[in-house]
């Protein structure tokens, strides 16, 4: 596991422990996936860090409500 993988992992384990392992760690893989892809564009100039936040946001909200316990797996408006 590389560096980014790793600090995200001592950040989201303590918060998200009460999640199944698998889950957690499928979590912490997509979010290592869209943060590498969001670097790339703040590289290039397409992102600042405002908007790299705002997307990072926006996936967690996604991804993980349905996970939370006493979820029926639905977002809520």
């Amino acid at each position: 596991m590389n560096e980014v993988g790793d600090n995200l992992r001592a950040i989201v384990v303590p918060l998200l422990d009460d999640l199944d392992p698998q889950v957690r760690e499928d979590f912490i893989d997509v979010i290592r996936h869209v943060w590498n892809s969001l670097l790339l564009q703040w590289a290039r100039g397409r992102f600042d860090m405002a908007e790299m936040a705002d997307a990072l946001e926006r996936t967690t909200r996604l991804i993980l409500p349905c996970h939370l316990p006493g979820s029926d797996g639905r977002r809520s408006s």
